[in-house]
C-alpha cells in the first residue's frame, strides 16, 4: 500500500505555515537584535567555526612563518628571552632572502644587554635602510586614570614601527577575534601587530587618518583570495574600527609555509637566492617550540601565537573578516527562509521534517552563508530562524495530534489511537476501504422511559454502552456512532484489522454473552429480559473526515452501512440475535456455527441478500 500524503492545503496546513512563519520571523528579529548586542557570541563563534571548516580558504601564499622551533631553542639554551643577537641574525637573513616586510612576534620588553640590544637595533635599521621594514610587537598597557585607553611600553629597540598583540581568548578559552587598533592616549590609535605589518613601508608606518563614526583609514597591503593568483600584494585603502572582528582562520597549525629560524639566520653569510620561500613575502618571526607559553587554543586547534597573528594578517590582507550586514537585509533573508521553511515543514511528516532541518542547516545554510560571505564578507544567521520554524510547526502538529487523540479516544481503544497517530498507513483523509460493519440495537427499550426514572434509565444505557464499547475495542473496532440505543461499529478503518469479518463476529458473540450478565444485574429494575440484535455486513466504503473547517467528523459512507442497519432490523423478524450476510461469511477465516436463512428481501434494495444466523 502506497504511503498516503497529507493534504497540501487545509486549514491546519495554513495555520501551521502562518504560525511557523511568524515564529521564524519573530525569532529572526530576536536573533538579529541579540546578535547586535553580542548575546550569541559563543553560538555564532561555533557557527563561524563550522563555516571555516566547510569553506575552502586558500592560505595566502604571501605569508611565511619563520619559527624558532625546538631544535633552535635547545641550541640557544635560552630559558627566558630569545637572545637579541640571534634575532638580529634572523632579521638579516630574512632581509638578504628578499622579504617584503618582517614582523617580530617576540617579547622585547626586557633588554638583553647593551651589546645584544644594539645588534638588534642595527639589524632593524639596516633592514629599513634596505627597503625592508621591520615591525616589532608589544602588549598594550591600560593607561591609568584614562578608561579605555592604552599605551605602548618601552621596548629594547625604539624607533621602529610596532603593533600590539593583545588578542584575548573568549569565555571558552579560544582566540576567535581581533581588533585592528586600540584607542591610545590623546585619541591617537595604537595599531595591531598585523595592521602595522601591512601598513609599514621603508619610510615607516603609514598614518591612520580619522574617518567617520570613529573609524580610521590607512593605506595597507591588499591581496584578494584567488586560486593561483599571480598578483603580489599591493597598497590599497583600508577602513578599520576598534570593533572586534572574527579571525578568518585558514587551517590548523602549520597551514602557512613555516621555515626554521636557524635556516634563515644562516642565510646571513650566503648570497640572496632570487627564488626562495621568503622572496617578496610577508615574514612573521615567532616562537613555535612545544614548551613555549606563547601557544593558544583556536577554532582550528592549538597553535603558536605567531601562527594566530599570521591568520590575522591573512584576514586583513585579504579583507576577508566577517561582519554584520544591515539589520533590514538580514531580517529580510530570515523572513524568506522562515516562509519557505514553514511551508516545507507543514507538508512533511515529523521524521522527514527533522531530516530536512538537519540537511538544510549542515548542507545548505552553511554553503549559503559561505556564498553570502564570499560575495560581501558578512555573516547572516539563517539556521536559528529555520530551527524556530521547525519547532513551531511541529508544536502545532503535536497539538493537533493531541486534540485528535483526545477526541478519537472516545471511539476506539487507546491502542488503535496510537496506531492512528504513528502508523504511516493510517490516515483520516477520505479514502476507499474494505470494512466490516456491525450494527446493534437494544430491543424492548422503547417503553423503558415510562417504567424507569431518568437516572435509572441513564444508568442502564451507560452500562449497556460500556459493555458494547469494550467488546468492540477488544477486537480492534471503531465506534462510529451512537444512534439512540443503537451502535454502529466499523472494523478495518481507519487502521488495518486482520480478519476484520472475524473480529466483528467475535464482537457480536461477546455482546450476547455479556447481555446475560447485564440482565441479571437489571433484574431488580426490569420485569423482562432485554435482548440485542446484531447485523453484520462487509463491503467497500468511503471512510474519513467529513464536514467543514468549523466541525469535522470521522464517518463511514456507503451502501454496506445501510445494509448492516437493515440486516439488524431483520433479527427481530426472524427471531435471531446475530445475522451476517454472505459477503461477511465469505471473508471469515475461522469456523462458526451458522444457519442459512436463504435469500431474504432487504428494504431499499431491488435484490434479496443471502443471510446466515450465528447460533
Amino acid at each position: 500500500m502506497s504511503r498516503p500524503r497529507r493534504p497540501r492545503v487545509t486549514s491546519v496546513w495554513r495555520r501551521q505555515v502562518t504560525l511557523g512563519f511568524v515564529a521564524g520571523l519573530v525569532f529572526g528579529a530576536f536573533t538579529t537584535a541579540a546578535s547586535a548586542a553580542g548575546l550569541f557570541g559563543l553560538l555564532h563563534a561555533g557557527a563561524l567555526h563550522l563555516l571555516g571548516w566547510w569553506t575552502y580558504l586558500t592560505p595566502s601564499p604571501q605569508i611565511v612563518v619563520v619559527g624558532i622551533d625546538d631544535r633552535s631553542f635547545i641550541r640557544l639554551r635560552a630559558p627566558q628571552a630569545i637572545p637579541h643577537d640571534y634575532l638580529a641574525s634572523v632579521i638579516r637573513g630574512a632581509q638578504r632572502s628578499g622579504a617584503r616586510v618582517i614582523g617580530l612576534d617576540v617579547d622585547l620588553s626586557a633588554t638583553a644587554g647593551a651589546g645584544r640590544d644594539q645588534a638588534l637595533a642595527d639589524a632593524v635599521s639596516q633592514a629599513a635602510a634596505g627597503g625592508v621594514p621591520v615591525v616589532l610587537s608589544f602588549v598594550a598597557q591600560p593607561v591609568k586614570d584614562a578608561l579605555g585607553q592604552y599605551a605602548r611600553p618601552l621596548l629594547a629597540v625604539e624607533g621602529a614601527p610596532a603593533g600590539f598583540v593583545n588578542d584575548p581568548a573568549d569565555a571558552a578559552g579560544v582566540v576567535r577575534q581581533f581588533r585592528a587598533f586600540l584607542p591610545g592616549a590623546a585619541g591617537a590609535p595604537l595599531p595591531s601587530f598585523a595592521l602595522a605589518l601591512l601598513a609599514s613601508t621603508a619610510e615607516g608606518l603609514a598614518p591612520l587618518r580619522p574617518a567617520a563614526d570613529g573609524a580610521f583609514s590607512v593605506t595597507a597591503l591588499s591581496w584578494r583570495l584567488r586560486v593561483l593568483s599571480p598578483e603580489p600584494p599591493a597598497p590599497a585603502p583600508l577602513r578599520v574600527t576598534d570593533e572586534w572582528k572574527d579571525i578568518n582562520y585558514v587551517g590548523p597549525s602549520a597551514t602557512f609555509v613555516t621555515i626554521p629560524s636557524d635556516a634563515v639566520a644562516a642565510a646571513v653569510d650566503g648570497a640572496e637566492l632570487p627564488r626562495n620561500p621568503l622572496h617578496g613575502k610577508i615574514v612573521l618571526v615567532g616562537l613555535t617550540y612545544a614548551s613555549s607559553a606563547d601557544r593558544f587554543e583556536t577554532p582550528k586547534g592549538q597553535m603558536a601565537g605567531v601562527e594566530v597573528h599570521a591568520n590575522i594578517v591573512h584576514t586583513l590582507l585579504t579583507r576577508s573578516w566577517l561582519g554584520p550586514r544591515t539589520w533590514a537585509w538580514g531580517l529580510g533573508a530570515q523572513a524568506l527562509v522562515s516562509l519557505g521553511g514553514a511551508a516545507l515543514f507543514a507538508s512533511l511528516h515529523p521524521v522527514e521534517a527533522g531530516l530536512v532541518t538537519l540537511i538544510a542547516v549542515a548542507g545548505g545554510f552553511v554553503p549559503l552563508a559561505d556564498l553570502v560571505y564570499g560575495s560581501g564578507d558578512f555573516w547572516i544567521d539563517l539556521a536559528l530562524p529555520l530551527i524556530a520554524v521547525f519547532i513551531q510547526v511541529r508544536s502545532i502538529d503535536r497539538l493537533a495530534q493531541r486534540r485528535l487523540q483526545v477526541s478519537f479516544a472516545r471511539y476506539v481503544s487507546p491502542e488503535v489511537v496510537r496506531q492512528v497517530l504513528s502508523s504511516p498507513d493510517a490516515t483520516l483523509r477520505a479514502e476507499q476501504r474494505e470494512v466490516t460493519i456491525l450494527f446493534c440495537d437494544l430491543r424492548g427499550s422503547t417503553g423503558l422511559g415510562e417504567k424507569l426514572s431518568m437516572s435509572e434509565l441513564m444508568r442502564l444505557l451507560n452500562q449497556y454502552f460500556e459493555m458494547v464499547t469494550e467488546a468492540v475495542f477488544s477486537q480492534g473496532g471503531l465506534i462510529n456512532k451512537f444512534i439512540g440505543d443503537g451502535i454502529l461499529a466499523v472494523y478495518n478503518a481507519p487502521v488495518n484489522v486482520a480478519n476484520h469479518a472475524d473480529a466483528a463476529v467475535k464482537t457480536a458473540l461477546e455482546i450476547q454473552s455479556h447481555m446475560g450478565v447485564l440482565n441479571k444485574r437489571w433484574g431488580d429494575w426490569l420485569a423482562h429480559r432485554l435482548e440485542v440484535g446484531v447485523g453484520i455486513h462487509s463491503g467497500q466504503v468511503i471512510s474519513g473526515n467529513v464536514g467543514s473547517e468549523l466541525r469535522l467528523e470521522y464517518t463511514i459512507i456507503g451502501d454496506p452501512v445501510n445494509v448492516a442497519s437493515r440486516v439488524e432490523a431483520l433479527t427481530k423478524e426472524v427471531n435471531a440475535r446475530i445475522l451476517i450476510t454472505a459477503a461477511t461469511r465469505a471473508r471469515l477465516a475461522e469456523h462458526y456455527p451458522l444457519r442459512s436463512l436463504g435469500a431474504v428481501p432487504i428494504r431499499g434494495r431491488s435484490e434479496p441478500i443471502e443471510l446466515f444466523e450465528v447460533t
